[in-house]
């Protein structure tokens, strides 16, 4: 019973709702998650039987047991609280279980970023050098690139389409979150290597419209895009973690500190809310205070 009721949500997010295949594959396993912890200790509850009770239960479980972090904690529990609304609103349940439940309290973190000279060091290359390189090296440069240039995220950058992109007007089509379009301009910066990458994929017998393609010739996948990333900033930055979305916290972080305002980078990065975009302030701020320390006189300590 519980994974068919799963199963209808999941059909209803990924139909009704828009979602993207791999939030709806977040959504099946922090669901799963809480039906596996149903089957385990409380074999003959039925959900709708399910108290606040056994929902602490839970959380007490995903923390003490499971070892998972806050943050993965609460996306979890928010995702069975979005499930329970649903069934409330289609299925008739009377009560959300979830509604007890209190966010746990998540350490902010700065974003990492990476140094903007090492970033430029790796993307500025001779266009010319570029074209002698073979397809799958010039792809893997303009995946960092295409990410760091218009801060996509990792599953915006997959589903780009020839279509997507522009030549005349100077924009890019990015399909967000919710199926949310943004429109986002390029120079002739970037349309010079654009050009230069289609050219060399036109040389591939590529069996998709989809712009980046899989050694398979196919839509790239995450976990692909995922190693490139890993290996290039392995290669050309020194940066704690490595992956596409440090690409887009960097890219929101140098525009910041370039004078680009907060509503112009929520735009661009497709963020509902501007207190979303506010967090990359936090590097700008720190940024500063290294400045000051380093360089103002009165930030040296006084030795008396």
């Amino acid at each position: 019973m519980c994974r068919s009721l799963i199963n209808d949500y999941l059909g209803f997010l990924e139909k009704e709702s828009k979602y993207s295949i791999y939030t709806v594959k977040s959504y099946k396993v922090d669901l799963l998650g809480l039906c596996f912890f149903l089957e385990e200790r409380y074999p003959s509850l039925s959900v709708n039987e399910l108290k606040p009770s056994q929902v602490r239960s839970y959380q007490v479980y995903l923390k003490q047991e499971c070892g998972f972090a806050h943050t993965t904690i609460n996306r979890k529990l928010s995702s069975c609280k979005s499930w329970f609304k649903y069934l409330i609103q289609r299925k008739g349940l009377m009560k959300n279980p979830f509604d007890v439940v209190t966010q746990l309290q998540v350490e902010k973190r700065l974003p990492h970023v990476v140094v903007e000279s090492s970033l430029l060091s790796f993307l500025d290359k001779d266009l010319g050098e570029l074209g002698l390189n073979d397809f799958d090296y010039l792809q893997e440069y303009f995946v960092v690139y295409t990410l760091y240039y218009f801060g996509l995220r990792n599953a915006e950058l997959i589903n780009l389409r020839l279509i997507d992109v522009d030549v005349e007007s100077l924009v890019i089509h990015v399909v967000g979150k919710g199926s949310k379009e943004r429109i986002l301009p390029f120079t002739n910066a970037f349309l010079e290597v654009y050009l230069l990458f289609l050219k060399k994929r036109d040389e591939v017998e590529a069996e998709t419209q989809f712009l980046f393609l899989s050694k398979k010739r196919k839509q790239l996948y995450p976990k692909a895009v995922y190693n490139i990333v890993n290996r290039i900033l392995g290669e050309n930055a020194k940066v704690e973690k490595r992956s596409p979305h440090v690409l887009r916290h960097s890219y929101a972080t140098h525009l910041l500190n370039g004078g680009a305002d907060l509503k112009s980078i929520k735009d661009m990065l497709g963020h509902e809310r501007l207190a979303t975009t506010e967090k990359y302030t936090h590097n700008s701020v720190a940024r500063l205070k290294e400045v000051y320390r380093r360089s103002h006189p009165g930030s040296i300590d006084c030795k008396l």
